[in-house]
């Protein structure tokens, strides 16, 4: 795999008119992406109107405007960050993706470029991926100690497909490299195979995709299984090729794991019969499916308390029968940018396909009807889930039920 490339340092000796301007623009830059680093962000997006550059970041999942750029500016920046990134600066019609590498704050972080052709002009965006950054524990990510030891079980067995879904940006990655840091990569051989590689992790074989040199996904896929490893992590089920390849190979004694875009647990089963999955092979294949979404927790400095209102008590009383007597609000504060909120948490479910569950997939059973079984049977949900967190006064009543409970509602 191609390292990206550094940033170069500002320029030295003596200095033209050019190199002012120039100098003015690593400056831009500098400021930018050193602020993007102590306000948490995700992404930066710089983005052109008619008479100016707007630079947005992603912070805790919402975008927030925080610098506007003259265009002229902007321009010379976008062009910089491009070359520096292996893009091709004369092209401005279509899409392009590269990578830089940067030092901010002592810490490194992978700079991942995506430039995107607009009637207004080009815009630009930086997603930061901090390359030292370690898999962080499970109980952090929001996990329940007993979600925790189902999934690692799952994981520890010598097969099954173990899928982890959720919607776009809702952290499924991110729960999979904490858990295969359970993985001892000395005696179990894992092999995987993603777009991009966002964490390291030790002793395993770890690909990615590389479609300006001709290294496609599935043609990557093809080699790993080839390989025949213990584990085989696929970066996220995007076509019918890869669906096959993660339950076949799960199906022929090994473990796979992987990530598809579903709202929850029972979900996943009607997005792989879309991608023509039988549901015989799911029935065989399938150990488990994990499905997580993405909250923001209310900051700890500022959130007020107050006694729970009617209007949540309505909210909340279809999902459970111990309604908490006090519930936290946003209000904001200068530790988490007046937003009310710090930081990001999930809320998980975990279905295990058990000989119940795999005997209904097998039959065809509809997915409502599945997850009707579940829910009766006492498994815990990501209703349940998130009604704890309330409880906890980490998220808003509002929040939870405009996110997680209304979806659940309309199962």
């Amino acid at each position: 795999m191609e390292p990206p490339r550094e940033i170069p340092a500002e320029p030295s000796g003596q200095i033209s008119s050019v190199d002012e301007e120039m100098d003015r623009v690593v400056t831009v830059t500098n400021n930018i992406l050193s602020s993007a680093v102590s306000k948490r962000a995700s992404d930066i997006h710089i983005e052109p109107n008619e008479e100016a550059m707007s630079v947005r970041f992603r912070v805790d999942g919402d975008m927030r405007d925080v610098f506007e750029l003259k265009k002229a500016t902007a321009v010379m920046l976008i062009t910089r960050l491009k070359e520096i990134a292996g893009l091709d600066i004369k092209e401005k019609n279509k899409n392009q993706d590269g990578s830089v590498q940067a030092v901010i704050f002592g810490r490194t972080f992978k700079l991942r470029l995506e430039n995107t052709p607009a009637p207004a002009g080009e815009s630009l965006v930086i997603r930061l991926l901090e390359t030292g950054a370690k898999p962080r524990n499970m109980q952090s990510l929001g996990m329940t100690d007993p979600q925790v030891r189902s999934i690692i079980d799952l994981v520890s067995r010598k097969r099954g497909l173990l899928m982890i879904a959720g919607s776009t940006g809702s952290g499924k990655t991110t729960t999979i490299y904490s858990l295969l840091s359970h993985v001892n990569c000395r005696t179990r051989s894992l092999i995987s195979v993603e777009d991009p590689v966002e964490y390291t992790i030790p002793f395993a074989k770890q690909q990615q995709v590389e479609e300006k040199r001709g290294v496609t996904f599935d043609a990557l896929l093809k080699s790993s299984v080839e390989l025949e490893p213990d584990i085989l992590f696929i970066g996220g089920v995007r076509n019918n090729y890869s669906a096959g390849i993660a339950i076949e190979y799960a199906n022929s004694g090994h473990v796979t794991i992987s990530t598809l875009n579903a709202a929850n647990a029972t979900k996943a089963i009607s997005c792989l019969e879309s991608l023509g999955t039988g549901r015989k092979m799911m029935a065989d294949s399938i150990s488990g499916i994990v499905a997580q979404c993405l909250i923001r927790k209310l900051c700890p400095y500022c959130r007020v308390l107050k006694p729970v209102s009617d209007e949540e008590r309505e909210m909340l009383q279809p999902f459970t029968a111990s309604i908490p007597t006090e519930t936290a609000h946003p209000v904001g504060c200068p530790q988490c940018g007046q937003a009310g909120y710090f930081g990001r948490e999930a809320i998980y479910e975990v279905v295990r396909f058990d000989q119940e569950v795999a005997e209904m997939v097998r039959a065809g059973e509809s997915v409502s009807g599945i997850r009707s079984f579940i829910k009766k049977r006492g498994d815990y949900l990501l209703s349940h889930h998130a009604v704890e967190k309330i409880r906890k006064l980490t998220a808003s009543v509002k929040d939870i039920h405009d996110k997680i409970l209304l979806t659940e509602a309309e199962l």
